[in-house]
Formats: C-alpha cells, structure tokens, sequence
C-alpha cells in the first residue's frame, strides 16, 4: 500500500517549489495500492473550484454495507469528497458517496460544475455556485442507461460530450466474425450548457444530438463548431483540417484550417474560440508530435512528445494556456521467468505551455503516477496549477502572461469563427471509416426533446439514502434516445438444440451481507 507520504524530493530531482502544499492524510486520504494504481482504478481525484478552493475526492477504506437490491457483481466502496480552501487547507464541506465500481467517476464540466457517475446514473453538482447552501447538491441528469465511457466539456464550458456503450445485437448463434468482432458500440450524445447550477441559476441543457459509431471517438468540439481531419490525396499521411461551424458567416463551410503530415489519424483539441492542438504520429504512435494552429492555418509551434500511455489536458483559454500531463515507462531490469516485466516503473510529468508561443511555464513530475490522470489541474484563469506529489497536493503560483503573450493572444483571437450562439449542434455528414465497412456519423437515432435538469437529489449525509434517491430519479430514457436493444446473449458455436457436454456444477456462493 502506497501512503503517498514518501520524503521530500532530493534537489537532483530539480522540481519547482511549490506556493502552497496540502497534505492528503490530513485530508484523510488513506493510500492507494500498487495493483489499483496499475490497473488505472479511479482513486483520488483534484480540481480547482476557483483560485481560492479545491475539489478533492478519495477513495475510502472498510467494510461497504450492501444496498438493497445490488448485484454480487458490484465492486461497492465509499468514496470521500472534500471541499478544501486555499492555502489553509482546511476542509470548509464534505461528503460521502456510495460507488459501484472502481471506474472513472467524476468529470469537470467549467465555471466549477461537475458531472458525477454512480453505478449507470448520472448527476451533476456544482460545489462553487452552491458553495455556502448545498454545496453537493446533486440534480439528476438524462442517462441512457448505458456505460458512460467518459464526459468532457468544452474550454469554455458551453458544450457537453456524453460517450457511452451500447450493446450490439447478435444471432443466437455466433458466427467467426461475430466472436472476433467488437461486442459493442459506442453512442455519443452532445448538448450545450447554460447555467451556474446554483437554484438561482439552474444548470439547463439544450440542444441535444446524438451519433453513433463502432468506436469511442474524442470529438474537437466548441460552442462554435467542431473540427475534423480527412485525408483524400494520394498520401495517406497527408491530412487536411476542417473547421465545420454551427453558425456559418458565409456559404463555405466547412472551412480549412490546417494541414499536417501523419501515420495516424490526428487527435486535435480545442484550446480556445481561436487556437487548437494536434497530436501526430511520426511513424510508430509512440512516437508523436505535439503541435498548436491557429484557426488561419498557422502553426505556432511544435514539440516531440513519446508518449508510452495516457495523455491528458486541462485549459485556460482566458490566458492562453494548457496543461499537459502524459506517462511514459520505464521498464524494470528484472523480469520473470517467462520475460515479462515484474514492475515496470511509471512516470507522470506535468508541463503547462503558452498556447501561442510555446513558452514552458510550469515543468513538474508527480509522485505516484496515475493512469487515470485525475491527479492534476489547471485553474480557469492559469495562475494556478495543482499535482500530486509525495502525500501532498502541491499547488504552483504561474506568472502571469507577458506583454508578448497578450498581443500574440489577441492577435490570433481576429481568426476566431462566428459565434455559434444557440445554433443547433450537428454532426452530420462526418464518416468515420472503419474495418469492415463505415459509420456515417448522424444516423443515430435523435434525442428530440430539449432537456432541463431540475430534480434535486437529497444532500449527500446518507450515501446509501442519496444513491437510492438517485436511481429512482433517474429521467427514464426517451423511446426516441436509442433503438431497443434486446439483452445480449453469449456468443456460442453450439447449434439451436444443442447442448455443451461439459457444465459447470459449481454452486453459485450464497449471498454475503457486506463487501470490503
């Protein structure tokens, strides 16, 4: 078991000196495990409220008393969620809530909004607007019923993309290619967002659309429009960028905003109305380069990034900044009898970079490495950054943009797009090309029927009574969301009528009354 309480970092190691540390046993963190830390459980959790508070959220330690009604395949445990003020560190709102699983749970979503996942339902809280009422309050939020793959919000807040799996159909008896093809699809449902969350200034979603596709897709997507790349030359490492925008000024649309040379599909980010970033692979995926465009079609900069696992990102457009965080492995020279690696060791760098210019503000490592990438944070305004490091939440004063960064910055902003205001978010005309055939985005079934979030979920004391409230205040899905799918069955070779010659006479164990 990790503490996370390890000693200071000797000077060798030439880190930053942090303007303010926050111990986590203080907070009441317990540790994390080796196994959790490498299988990228979901365990601790930081985000900047504003400049003056921090989210933090743990996984807890003892026995999880069962719910009614909850399935022996649940991997239940308690997690803590704390509302910490800047630099005392002193715990000012806490709560506890009854999770599922060990999965990603909790997803900023701006202007100090969160989306909260427990088990397949979906809440959202926003601690900063409520900060001295109820500050984790929890309002239910339309939810398919699905697997939630991931949540992410535009730079500025105003746009929501929901991914979630869906099971496919199948025969009752399998074929090849059904057992070697993927078992599921993947839905994605965008909405625009208004809204504090506070009762005042409610959090509303409108908007909504949705696509399906064969696989989970990261779409580039603002409240302006969205990009995407295509590659139609002879040169299959020959790609062109298009800004597709919701609100076109003219008739040309979309509209070409850069090109760029790689052996992998690009993987762009939205940094602001006027800047985006571009991932590239050089040859091998591992090998890739991180880029910065303007929306005129101008590189700014770029930079060789090896990249060995996950890569993430937080922005503040307002100063021109991102945050980078990406792991890379170092592999143990001790290895098993069969070769394989006994311990490979991670490690998390975080680097915070001037949008426009490239400037490195901030270079730091954090201690432990966790896949999940939930371990960091840039403030809204990018004076602040936050990262784990040896059993303390170190937190970084960043100077402030220069004379340069701010003419630079208001220069690219003349190439910003025409604002999207409240034009219908769509996605049509996007392939997606896939093996075997294609998935023409758009031709999912629509959700038709705008949606406001107003169903509050009780103050979360009780976790147990909070999680009940929150599955019987779940909206039931819309027979317009998604197709009925049947319950899938197993894929099996074994022909109608047919019955295996082997079964398995384990009796099934009895049900326990609690879980650690």
């Amino acid at each position: 078991m990790l503490a996370l309480g390890a000693p200071a970092a000797s000077a060798a190691d030439h880190q930053p000196v942090p303007w303010t540390r926050v111990s986590l046993q203080k907070l009441g963190f317990p540790g994390v495990s080796k196994g959790f830390l490498a299988v990228g459980a979901s365990t601790l959790t930081v985000n900047f409220l504003d400049d003056d508070h921090l989210l933090v959220t743990f996984g807890m330690r003892g026995l999880v008393k069962r719910l009614p009604g909850d399935p022996e395949t649940d991997e239940d445990r308690e997690v803590a969620a704390e509302i910490v003020e800047l630099p005392s560190g002193k715990i000012e709102a806490r709560t506890e809530w009854h999770m599922h699983d060990h999965g990603r749970y909790l997803w900023p979503m701006g202007h100090g909004r969160f989306m909260l996942r427990i088990g397949g339902s979906l809440s959202t809280i926003a601690p900063l607007a409520n900060l001295h009422t109820e500050p984790f309050r929890r309002v239910a939020f339309p939810a398919r019923g699905l697997n939630v793959d991931g949540v992410m919000a535009s730079p500025e807040g105003g746009v929501l993309t929901v991914e979630s799996e869906m099971p496919l159909q199948q025969n009752s008896v399998a074929t090849w290619a059904d057992v070697q093809a993927e078992q599921t699809a993947t839905v994605i449902d965008l909405y625009r967002l208004s809204g504090e969350g506070s009762t005042e200034s409610p959090l509303t979603i409108t908007s909504p659309h949705s696509v399906k596709s064969g696989r989970p897709m990261a779409f580039p997507i603002d409240e302006d429009g969205f990009l995407w790349p295509t590659n139609e030359s002879r040169d299959p490492n020959d790609w062109t960028v298009n800004f597709h925008a919701f609100a076109p000024a003219g008739k040309k649309n979309p509209v070409v905003v850069g090109e760029m040379q790689s052996s992998c599909q690009p993987r762009m980010m939205i940094a602001s109305r006027s800047e985006y970033l571009a991932l590239t692979c050089m040859g091998i995926d591992s090998h890739m380069k991180l880029a910065t465009y303007g929306f005129d079609g101008h590189e700014n900069w770029e930079e060789p990034l090896d990249l060995d696992s996950s890569i993430a990102f937080a922005f503040a457009p307002s100063s021109g900044r991102f945050a980078v965080s990406r792991i890379t492995t170092s592999i143990s020279p001790t290895t098993a009898v069969n070769g394989i690696p006994e311990d490979p060791t991670f490690k998390q760098e975080v680097r915070v970079y001037q949008t426009e210019s490239g400037d490195l503000v901030l270079k730091a490592t954090t201690s432990p490495a966790f896949k999940t990438a939930e371990n960091f944070d840039l403030s809204t305004d990018g004076k602040l950054a936050a990262l784990v490091r040896d059993g303390e939440i170190a937190i970084y004063k960043l100077p402030a943009p220069s004379e340069r960064d701010r003419k630079a910055a208001a220069e690219v902003a003349k190439f910003a797009p025409p604002p999207g205001g409240e034009a219908e978010l769509s996605l049509q005309g996007i392939v997606v090309r896939e093996q075997p055939g294609e998935t023409v985005a758009g031709n999912a079934p629509r959700v038709v029927t705008p949606v406001v979030a107003g169903a509050s979920v009780p103050a979360a004391n009780n976790p147990a009574a909070a999680d009940n409230a929150a599955q019987a205040t779940r909206p039931v899905t819309t027979a317009n969301a998604v197709a009925a799918t049947p319950a899938k069955k197993p894929p099996t070779l074994l022909l109608p009528g047919e019955q295996a010659e082997f079964k398995d006479r384990r009796q099934k164990p009895q049900q326990q009354d609690s879980k650690q």
